[in-house]
């Protein structure tokens, strides 16, 4: 996977994590609302069932096309603005039809700046918050002051609101934003420390894992490891080279096709080695179990050439020995 692709999974991860939030939203929130109105009759709610579910069916809509989108993978960054104002606009309208400065629904602008936290950062976060803010306290002075008239097939007596219901409304839902925004934004910024932490963990490992790689691949004698059952499990080049083999064609044979090592063998000392080819050569090994996993690793090196240097050394010496008789 390549970097940018490592950095999109996670907002892939809460993009799509916010779409199933506003389908639950959707089906229980507005789809309770419209069951009540359905029970009770639309003045007792204040809301008509036909913009009950234009507004279900646009957001499932909405949400089904951010979907598509998400998995396509193209523009994570568009597509989260996108959604942030779909969710602005579709709340703004929820809180206008279901009486303004009074509405219930004035807790979905929370929810918003959350998910703008989750999805875009702590700054993107205080930025809705703001225009959430301003949003609502705009739309309910201007139903209040009769700037913008309620719906006319609405109840009434959730728009007539007096001073003091207006201030306390205005107040309590702005002190309850802002601290959202406060909790949204603290919340935004451990998850981008704990991300930026991940992947700096991430990358340390991929670069151990990678120092590892290029070690065994460059030591000139033998690594092999094998399972409980005493079959390979990896061998490195140098090892594979020795055998006449290729490391892929040796995984998973037995190693006494290899090496005549069983679990009753000492842990080091020498022995000798088929190739790939059913010849045999000298070989010095020296195996081990892993610490933290199943099976052992074997260490080995061709001991042919030592052998070679041996005998000539052994054959120098008796010539050396012949030489001081004669003289003698």
């Amino acid at each position: 996977m390549t970097p940018d692709a490592q950095g999109k999974s996670p907002l892939r991860r809460r993009l799509l994590w916010v779409v199933l939030g506003r389908l639950v939203v959707a089906s229980f929130l507005l789809g309770g609302m419209l069951v009540l109105n359905a029970a009770q009759g639309s003045g007792v709610t204040g809301f008509t069932p036909s913009t009950l579910i234009g507004l279900v069916v646009a957001t499932y809509a909405a949400s089904g096309s951010f979907a598509f989108a998400i998995q396509a993978g193209a523009g994570l960054g568009r597509i989260a603005w996108a959604q942030i104002i779909f969710d602005l606009l579709g709340t703004t309208l929820l809180v206008y039809l279901t009486g303004a400065a009074g509405s219930p629904f004035t807790l979905l602008f929370g929810i918003v700046v959350l998910a703008a936290a989750v999805t875009l950062g702590p700054r993107v976060a205080r930025s809705v918050a703001g225009v959430a803010l301003l949003s609502y306290v705009t739309l309910a002075f201007a139903v209040s002051a009769d700037m913008v008239p309620f719906p006319p097939d609405q109840n009434a007596a959730l728009y007539r609101l007096g001073p003091s219901e207006l201030g306390y409304g205005l107040l309590s839902n702005g002190v309850a934003l802002v601290l959202v925004a406060l909790l949204a934004s603290n919340l935004a910024d451990r998850i981008l420390r704990a991300g930026g932490r991940l992947a700096e963990a991430q990358a340390s490992a991929a670069a151990l894992r990678s120092l590892n790689d290029d070690i065994v691949r460059s030591m000139t004698t033998g690594l092999l490891t094998i399972d409980d059952d005493e079959r390979i499990l990896s061998i490195n080049p140098a090892g594979g080279e020795m055998f006449g083999a290729a490391p892929d064609a040796m995984r998973g044979e037995a190693l006494e096709s290899f090496l005549p090592l069983t679990r009753t063998t000492v842990q080091r000392g020498e022995t000798t080695a088929t190739r790939a080819d059913g010849s045999s050569f000298p070989i010095g090994f020296s195996r081990t179990r892993l610490r933290d996993q199943e099976g052992g690793l074997v260490v080995f090196q061709d001991l042919t050439e030592i052998r070679e240097l041996q005998a000539h050394a052994a054959h120098a010496e008796r010539l050396a020995a012949i030489g001081r008789l004669a003289s003698s």
